[in-house]
């Protein structure tokens, strides 16, 4: 039988001796010639790709990955949603929520390597007049940059957010490229504005069995959709009409608000 890592878990009640007993099959079978408890805080050697090495302490035996990185985080204040953690060639921070691997456990050299973004901080201002800085990663997209802006985070369906950079549009749907690669450093400045989609809505109407199509704009009401179906349809005077969409049903008379926020781009009614 090869030579294995025997990982033990103790208790020391008193006047009780060590109590040991083998933790995993596994780890068994990764022959490194070596004890260790795992109940036993043990000191990991971080190596970042800064060329910063700091030690950090935690349990083999309780931990996750996720626990590793955020200790690194703690030290050098980099999110662990950012960090990159390696064991060698191996990619730890793809499975956070793993336990310490037994190659990192039984390893007389306890290493691991971390790489790090290089981080910009870019100074966004929105149509409230308010300004965020932001630091995110250079190698992240528009995209990324727009989860890290409150107003973005409560975005109609038929809005988008576009980003004005020196004058020049920067649209996150379209320019999918990285921070860096659209020009943005260190103290660059946006202006953010949010684009309203217009919304074009195709109604069925079943008077005399045809498709009206009907275009609104997201300010106008049911009310304006009523007055299109009559101008579309020649039919004067409609006295009581209701759209109704997936099941639900929207009466002009009640629902007086703007269409904005309530439909989809590209709706299909039926007009009852």
């Amino acid at each position: 039988m090869k030579q294995g890592c025997l990982s033990f878990k103790y208790n020391l009640p008193a006047k009780t001796a060590l109590n040991l007993f083998l933790l995993d099959r596994n780890l068994l079978e990764q022959a490194s010639g070596n004890l260790r408890l795992i109940d036993v805080e043990m000191q990991i050697t971080v190596k970042t790709s800064s060329r910063k090495t700091f030690l950090v302490k935690l349990h083999p035996g309780k931990a996750k990955v996720h626990d590793l990185m955020e200790l690194i985080d703690r030290e050098i204040d980099v999110p662990s949603r950012d960090q990159k953690l390696y064991l060698g060639s191996a990619l730890l921070s793809d499975a956070p929520w793993k336990g310490l691997p037994p190659k990192l456990i039984c390893n007389p050299q306890l290493t691991v390597d971390v790489k790090i973004p290089e981080y910009i901080n870019i100074t966004v201002e929105d149509e409230n007049g308010d300004s965020h800085t932001v630091k995110i990663d250079k190698e992240k997209s528009l995209t990324a940059l727009t989860e890290e802006i409150p107003l973005c985070s409560s975005l109609q369906e038929n809005e988008e957010a576009i980003f004005f950079f020196s004058g020049k549009p920067l649209c996150p749907f379209k320019d999918e490229g990285t921070l860096k690669s659209l020009g943005l450093c260190s103290g660059s400045k946006l202006v953010l504005k949010l684009n309203v989609a217009f919304l074009e809505l195709f109604v069925d109407v079943w008077f005399s069995n045809y498709e009206i199509r009907i275009r609104c704009s997201p300010q106008e009401t049911f009310k304006d959709l009523v007055k299109k179906v009559e101008m579309e349809s020649g039919k004067r005077n409609l006295v009581k009409v209701t759209f109704a969409m997936d099941g639900r049903v929207f009466d002009p008379e009640k629902d007086k608000g703007p269409l904005r926020g309530k439909l989809l781009i590209n709706s299909a009614f039926n007009v009852r």
